[in-house]
């Protein structure tokens, strides 16, 4: 159907996600497909309620990464795509423009310290591997 997830939107990171790090309630979605989870994956992360698309995030082995989000987004991406693709902000699912612009403020510093964290173990190769306890929400501000 033409059901899209365009918007800072909630996720819920799995047992196996939180294993790695911790994650924010909600990330930057862009899209109007989903995806299956590859036999052998590890799902990561899911859609929040009334998701329209269950699989957020997977894992295969301890170094390839599938991510549904746009975590990298910046301000002046968010701007650009919502300026020049309005049209699309009329469809279901989609976010308001304001949303967007007010969301990347409030959600963004969360998103960005959470990618330093989930990058910093893909590239120490231990994404497969249990974060220590004391260590699992370092770096990642917590939602206000």
């Amino acid at each position: 159907d033409d059901h899209v997830e365009i918007g800072y939107l909630p996720i819920r990171a799995t047992d196996e996600g939180r294993r790695v790090c911790a994650w924010p309630e909600r990330f930057y979605q862009w899209h109007r497909e989903g995806f299956e989870l590859p036999s052998g994956g590890v799902l990561l992360a899911e859609g929040g309620p009334g998701a329209a698309f269950e699989n957020q995030a997977f894992r295969y082995g301890p170094a390839a990464v599938g991510l549904q989000f746009h975590a990298e987004i910046t301000f002046a991406q968010v701007h650009r795509w919502t300026g020049m693709s309005r049209h699309r902000l009329v469809l279901k699912g989609a976010r308001p423009r304001h949303e967007h612009i007010h969301g990347h403020f409030h959600h963004a510093p969360h998103v960005h310290a959470w990618l330093d964290a989930f990058l910093s173990r893909w590239l120490e190769g231990r994404l497969d591997q249990a974060e220590p306890a004391s260590s699992a929400s370092a770096g990642v501000p917590e939602p206000r």
